[in-house]
């Protein structure tokens, strides 16, 4: 089975999406050169319930009653580097707390793409910068996290081999 990349890019300077043509490295090099990473989305293997194909930044929602009225979701789309899928921000403040599989939820429901990060940037409650330094933090403290995590198992083995080795000696 072969895997097409298709990538899109939002153009600040004339305020439209523009979406690669055909998907060969001569054009995807070129088309990364002209936009920068920065406002690059990559589409996923996905498709709504329309058919539409779903890209990184995109807005996913479905229609639920809440208290007598029709209320839509309103989920990001994003990439997971560290878990390797695709994800949606289920979260409320759309910061990434609450996230599931894109794959498993499109499976339970049916999402219908509504707009995207750049186009309607007035459905978020972030600005797109902001939901940047927001991952660039939570990375950040992550790393942090681990590092200490690390330095306290490193210390109880330290500590372990110690009082084994002083078992040891006061038994000998």
């Amino acid at each position: 089975m072969e895997r097409k990349i298709k990538l899109r890019a939002w153009d600040d300077k004339q305020k439209y999406m523009a979406y690669q043509g055909t998907p060969d490295l001569e054009t995807l090099q070129s088309f990364i050169f002209h936009f920068g990473n920065d406002k690059l989305m990559q589409c996923s293997p996905f498709s709504d319930k329309n058919g539409k194909e779903i890209y990184e930044g995109d807005f996913l929602g479905d229609w639920t009653e809440i208290d007598g009225k029709m209320e839509q979701s309103k989920l990001q789309v994003y990439f997971d580097d560290m878990l390797g899928q695709w994800m949606i921000d289920c979260s409320l403040k759309q910061d990434r707390s609450l996230s599931y599989s894109l794959f498993k939820e499109l499976e339970d429901f049916a999402y219908e793409v509504f707009g995207n990060i750049y186009e309607n940037p007035e459905i978020s409650m972030q600005k797109p910068s902001e939901i940047s330094e927001a991952i660039d933090i939570a990375v950040h403290l992550m790393k942090g996290l681990k590092k200490e995590t690390k330095k306290h198992t490193d210390g109880a083995e330290n500590i372990r081999g110690k009082v084994s080795s002083d078992k040891g000696s006061s038994f000998a």
